[in-house]
């Protein structure tokens, strides 16, 4: 049973296919795949496919971040002239900032996941967005990303 029966749904196809390919049990760890499967099989017949670039919602927009997973995502939220980006896991740590080529294990597909890296953190210091980073210390994990000579630096927001 969904936890919000009325919720709107939404995946890369890609990310769709490879948690249901054997091609998963190849290349993810089985605590990945039991959690995908377990968790997106329930939601099968209520779920939108997106692409890059796929506005969700109005002022939501899909940015493709291939690489953690075959069909990973990350978001853009814009709202009255401000824009957030939720990096997802497509970064896990702000070492990865000044080393997009260090990928974790969890990477599935660590050339892409070392790309999309490169495009996000571009992206955000191009922009001058607020993102969102869940798994960059400080709580509340946002903050700003700034080019520097090699790679980016993570600043956080001041609390």
């Amino acid at each position: 049973m969904a936890s919000f029966p009325n919720a709107n749904y939404f995946i890369s196809g890609e990310e769709w296919k490879f948690w249901n390919s054997d091609t998963a049990m190849a290349k993810a760890p089985a605590i990945m795949i039991d959690i995908a499967r377990r968790n997106l099989h329930p939601l099968k017949d209520r779920l939108t496919f997106l692409e890059d670039a796929t506005e969700t919602v109005p002022g939501v927009q899909a940015i493709a971040t291939f690489g953690h997973t075959p069909g990973h995502i990350a978001l853009a939220i814009t709202s009255k002239g401000e824009r957030l980006l939720h990096v997802s896991d497509a970064a896990l740590h702000p070492l990865q900032l000044e080393h997009p080529e260090w990928t974790p294990a969890f990477d599935l597909l660590p050339e892409q996941a070392s790309t999309s890296k490169r495009r996000i953190f571009g992206l955000a210091a191009e922009e001058h967005a607020l993102v969102f980073a869940h798994h960059f210390p400080p709580f509340p994990d946002l903050g700003h990303i700034h080019d520097q000579e090699q790679g980016w630096h993570w600043q956080p927001i001041d609390t």
